[in-house]
């Protein structure tokens, strides 16, 4: 076993590639039959055990056992991307009560789904968009200084593309929103791969990013807002409204989003990466 391990750990981008592709096979074709929050919890408990076992067939035990070191670091240092997604949860919430939108039907169950969903969204596209990337390019090419320019452009352009992956782009509006929102979670992830970078904490940088994601999502599911596409198709009649909508709120998002990533600066310049390079 240890031999087939250790044959198997020789081939970081291939461990890596297969599980990428899975999860994302699996994101794509399971989620028109999802139908609830619970199976939306189900699916991503199933890829964040697959992208926990490929990680320690890449970097073996190194990562767990760093797993929340300096978590309170990494959340000090994301504080304002996260007082940002609290403002938008805020600002859903108030114009929910405004308008007297009812709460949604067993809606404490439903909290209850919508809060394990955040964690293992957050747990499964950390592992998957950003640890598994770093960990196996960086034990691929070790030797090469431009390693982590490469992680960083790698990591944040596929975790922006994913969230648009499947989307209708049949009309400016929709691809503006596409690219919008691709430049928006590049962004995001490329702070939360700073922090990982610096502190190696899997746990800091998933809480961070559940945190992010939980602030305006949970008023929203608990108001019966659908979770739906990223990208408004614009060709679904009275749609064009919710498009231009959503062009504002993800340029909005993406002009606060690189200033907070600009106020990362300054830990980048603190890693020592030839020595992260040595040690990883």
């Amino acid at each position: 076993m240890k031999k087939l391990l250790s044959l198997i750990r020789k081939k970081p981008l291939i461990i890596a590639a297969l599980t990428i592709g899975l999860c994302y096979f699996s994101i794509m074709t399971l989620h028109a039959e999802e139908g609830s929050v619970l199976g939306l919890v189900l699916v991503r408990v199933l890829l964040t055990i697959v992208c926990a076992s490929a990680l320690y067939l890449i970097s073996g035990a190194k990562t767990y056992e760093s797993f929340g070191n300096r978590t309170g670091y990494v959340l000090k240092k994301f504080l304002g991307f996260l007082i940002f997604s609290g403002l938008m949860g805020l600002l859903y919430l108030g114009y929910s009560i405004y308008q007297h939108t009812p709460l949604i039907e067993h809606w404490p169950r439903e909290l209850l789904y919508s809060i394990l969903l955040v964690i293992f969204v957050g747990l499964f596209e950390e592992m998957c968009f950003r640890v598994i990337i770093n960990d196996a390019l960086i034990y691929r090419f070790r030797d090469q200084k431009s390693v982590f320019v490469w992680v960083a452009v790698i990591s944040s352009l596929l975790f922006g593309w994913i969230h648009v992956a499947g989307a209708s782009l049949s009309s400016p509006t929709a691809i503006a929103q596409a690219i919008l929102k691709t430049l928006s979670c590049a962004i995001f992830g490329l702070a939360l791969l700073i922090l990982y970078w610096k502190t190696r904490n899997l746990w800091g940088i998933a809480l961070a990013h559940a945190i992010y994601d939980a602030l305006p999502l949970l008023p929203t599911l608990m108001f019966g807002g659908d979770l739906g596409n990223y990208v408004t198709d614009t060709s679904v009649e009275g749609a064009l409204t919710t498009a231009y909508a959503s062009i504002g709120v993800y340029t909005v998002q993406t002009v606060v989003e690189l200033f907070f990533l600009l106020r990362l600066v300054k830990v980048l310049r603190s890693i020592d990466f030839d020595q992260l390079r040595e040690e990883w």
